[in-house]
């Protein structure tokens, strides 16, 4: 039996991987791709409230800890109406839960965590302060 030459086969590859390069982009051609929405500008204008959202809750020096099954947010100062806080479970989202909770006098608002599985939770509060609006997210471990 006869052997191809070196030659030969390093052509023969050559090709193969021609063909094969060849057959991909034309079937990457074929395909739809969208890249830019509808409404890409109003889109991006919510993006950017939404960022400037939380960079304004980051540096509002909120505090949240949890104690003795309670949430307790200290803020520096009482919102605009009442503090919506949104309990997240990154493993199960059945077990999400949404409150509305009013900020005292003193600036501590308590959240009750009855019902909310031992674990990590991830906490969004939202307010509204001086006509501006508001969001702070960490991560807390409840016992």
């Amino acid at each position: 039996m006869s052997r191809f030459h070196w030659g030969w086969r390093i052509g023969l590859v050559y090709t193969a991987f021609a063909l094969s390069t060849l057959g991909f982009v034309a079937f990457a051609m074929t395909q739809r791709v969208d890249l830019v929405r509808d409404d890409y500008y109003q889109e991006s204008l919510r993006t950017a409230a939404a960022q400037a959202e939380l960079h304004r809750g980051r540096m509002a020096g909120i505090v949240l800890r949890v104690d003795d099954a309670k949430l307790i947010i200290r803020m520096p100062y009482a919102p605009d109406g009442s503090l919506s806080v949104n309990l997240y479970r990154p493993d199960n989202p059945a077990l999400d839960q949404q409150m509305k909770t009013t900020v005292g006098d003193d600036g501590v608002a308590i959240v009750p965590l009855h019902g909310a599985d031992s674990g990590r939770w991830r906490v969004i509060a939202r307010w509204v302060y001086g006509g501006q609006s508001y969001t702070y997210e960490q991560t807390i471990m409840v016992q």
